[in-house]
């Protein structure tokens, strides 16, 4: 295709069809599963910008794993609200 986005609709006949979007390259995929699961695949970065808050919520946990390091930086303050807040070094 001419914006070089690969449109597919499959299934495995197993009532799971979902929607994929991928570059012509493979390196960069987004999915979305007939159950509402969305995956998201990028061999380089992804990048959220926007010019209001970003919002994330879990009803169960949100994981979060780098293989390096993990850098958060605040303009103004830095706040962690929780019940119980537990340091494991390891």
């Amino acid at each position: 295709p001419e914006d070089g986005i690969r449109h597919f609709c499959l299934s495995r006949g197993l009532g799971d069809v979902y929607k994929r979007q991928i570059n012509n390259s493979g390196d960069a995929w987004i999915e979305l599963s007939k159950n509402g699961k969305i995956d998201v695949y990028a061999n380089d970065s992804i990048s959220v910008h926007t010019n209001n808050d970003l919002n994330l919520r879990a009803e169960r946990d949100i994981n979060i794993e780098s293989g390096r390091n993990i850098n958060l930086k605040a303009t103004l303050t830095t706040n962690i609200n929780s019940n119980s807040l537990k340091n494991d070094r390891i």
